[in-house]
């Protein structure tokens, strides 16, 4: 007689498998939140690291801003006395004064924005680490801003080319170590020497010197509109975007 052996085993509940079923979920579910806040705790790195990167520059921009504001505005001083002297009887002004205040009012000192980070930011689509909508929208204005800059530096450029055409029309080069030297003499005594210099002008055709004066005026108009308005304008806009930088990543702590 055979005999079967029969091994029973007992039926699992609905509720264990409910169970397998809500602990395997959790751990999928906690591995993607711990991955997800892994990866939120990285791009704020990333947004801090390049915040710190564009607040050094702007900074710095801010700072040749100021240097650049100040060398117009005595530029601009300059550029008043030649066109009250251009206006006078020209016969009567020292050459060396003429030759002096030409000089200075045809130095220029372009700004030259440092865009690196800026460029990365808005080209690269790294500017979604940046989650504050206050500070993307104002990240836009400033480089928008260092754009407008840029094309009426081009302006500037065209302006000065313009005057000094004329200017070597009047001004003799072989004694261009007059004007050149108006760069960087400062004390009272030297400069006084340079203007009294009765040094001849190339031409005193009245024209010439009407059109050259009208140059003169506009390059002023030019870096008036720059110092007075552009400059100023984008310098308080860097300013604002630099504090918003600080506030948002903490950069006054590291």
């Amino acid at each position: 007689m055979e005999v079967h052996a029969h091994t029973h085993t007992a039926r699992k509940k609905w509720t264990h498998y409910f169970w397998e079923f809500l602990m395997l979920f959790l751990a999928v579910f906690c591995g993607f939140l711990a991955e997800n806040i892994r990866e939120h705790k990285m791009e704020h790195q990333r947004a801090k690291q390049y915040a710190m990167s564009l607040a050094e520059e702007i900074a710095g921009d801010s700072a040749e801003l100021s240097r650049t504001i100040a060398y117009y505005k005595d530029k601009t001083g300059n550029i008043d006395t030649l066109i009250k002297l251009m206006n006078g009887n020209i016969k009567e002004i020292p050459g060396g004064t003429l030759y002096y205040y030409a000089g200075n009012s045809m130095a220029s000192n372009y700004m030259i924005f440092n865009r690196t980070t800026l460029e990365q930011l808005i080209n690269s689509g790294v500017l979604r680490y940046f989650t504050k909508r206050a500070l993307i929208k104002t990240i836009g204005e400033y480089d928008q801003d260092i754009k407008k800059i840029e094309a009426t530096e081009n302006l500037s450029a065209n302006i000065l080319l313009e005057t000094r055409k004329l200017q070597f029309k009047i001004f003799d080069a072989k004694f261009k170590s007059v004007y050149q030297s108006s760069y960087y003499v400062t004390d009272a005594d030297s400069i006084r020497m340079l203007k009294n210099m009765q040094i001849p002008l190339l031409t005193y055709d009245p024209k010439i010197l009407s059109e050259f004066a009208s140059w003169i005026y506009m390059r002023r108009a030019n870096l008036s509109m720059n110092v007075n308005v552009r400059y100023t304008h984008i310098q308080l806009k860097a300013r604002e975007l630099l504090q918003m930088l600080k506030d948002e990543y903490n950069l006054n702590e590291d």
